[in-house]
């Protein structure tokens, strides 16, 4: 990508970021439960 583009994505993901942070509900669970059920899925779909 060129210097613009980059900055451009950059700008983009922050954007993103912030409007998740401010719009999105915090998650109840907690990191490690989350994990364990994309972990199981993953390998549910692979399978």
């Amino acid at each position: 990508m060129t210097p613009d583009q980059n900055d451009y994505f950059d700008l983009l993901c922050d954007l993103i970021e912030k409007y998740d942070r401010e719009s999105l509900p915090p998650l109840k669970v907690s990191a490690v439960p989350l994990l364990r059920h994309f972990a199981l899925r993953a390998d549910a779909f692979i399978s």
